[in-house]
Order: structure tokens, then sequence, then C-alpha cells
């Protein structure tokens, strides 16, 4: 789901990955599939080709609360990379090749499931300002997710995030 509002645009994505409970390793990709795994694609995330801004604030939030206190990280590029996608398999990110086309990282701290009566965990950064530039061919922003910690996933566990972007031009 993509927003615009006036200078900032918001883009949603989500994924639920396969449905089984095998743990994940630290540094472990976390994906909807565990051999065709693909990346968090924020369509038109930029407004224009060749467009910059800030990636402003971000959140990731997943349907379970039981035990899901995992710090993530998301490595953001403004075209397709080319490490690991496929679920709970070490990371290869990144990528040497890929350097001309990383955006940057972004860190969430452990999810939080402390509120008595709440059907999920999240993490939100309010913090950020990591510099965007769009690619000449799209607007999109794409990235692949790693769990810094082992932890054990619910079956078709979901997983959404949401990245805002301030534009420049």
């Amino acid at each position: 789901m993509t927003m615009v509002r006036g200078s900032y645009t918001s883009v949603q994505v989500g994924k639920t990955r396969p449905a089984n409970t095998t743990a994940y390793s630290a540094n472990d990709v976390v994906s909807e599939h565990a051999t065709t795994g693909t990346v968090w694609t924020f369509s038109n995330l930029a407004r224009q080709h060749s467009t910059s801004g800030y990636i402003v604030k971000a959140r990731i939030i997943t349907d379970e609360v039981t035990g899901q206190t995992q710090r993530l990280r998301l490595y953001l590029f403004n075209a397709a990379p080319t490490g690991e996608l496929d679920d709970n398999v070490a990371s290869t990110t990144p990528q040497y090749a890929d350097e001309a086309q990383t955006v940057g990282i972004i860190d969430f701290d452990a999810l939080d499931n402390t509120i008595s009566g709440a059907d999920s965990s999240m993490s939100q950064r309010d913090d950020l300002r990591l510099s965007v530039k769009a690619a000449n061919t799209d607007r999109d922003i794409y990235g692949i997710l790693v769990t810094l910690d082992a932890f054990t996933p619910v079956s078709g566990q979901q997983f959404t995030i949401t990245l805002e972007m301030e534009h420049l031009n």
C-alpha cells in the first residue's frame, strides 16, 4: 500500500513466512519461501525516477506476540540486490557487487510485545534520516530482511514493514 501526503510517501509491504516452525539462527534471511524467496519491494517509494529524499521512519510488525523479541535488520537498495533471498538461510548480504545500488541499513530494536492483550509485536524507528536516491529505471526501493537474533517463528507468521520517505525533489 502506497500513501502520498505532500512531500512524504509511506509504503507498506507484508510477507507471510513458510508454514513451519524451524528455528532461525542469527543472520538468517526472513522471507516468504524456503527456495524462491523474493526481495521486499517498496513500490513507488520515490516520487519519480532518479529523485532523492530521506527515509525518516520505519516500522516492522508481526502478528505474533509469544517469544517474539528478536532484533531485525533491513538492508535497502535502489535496484534488486544479489544477496540470498530464501527464508531461514544464512544471509550473504551485503554483496560487494551491490555497492552501487546500496541505500543503507535499518536496524530494528527488539520487537516489543509488552502490552497486555496485544495481538502483535513491533519495533519502530522514528530517528532516521537515511539518504535515498531512486534508480534511473524505477521508483522502487528493495530490501532484504535478516534476523540479528536466533528465534523460533510461528507457522505462517506474518511480517509487515512500513517505510516513510521525505522527498527533496
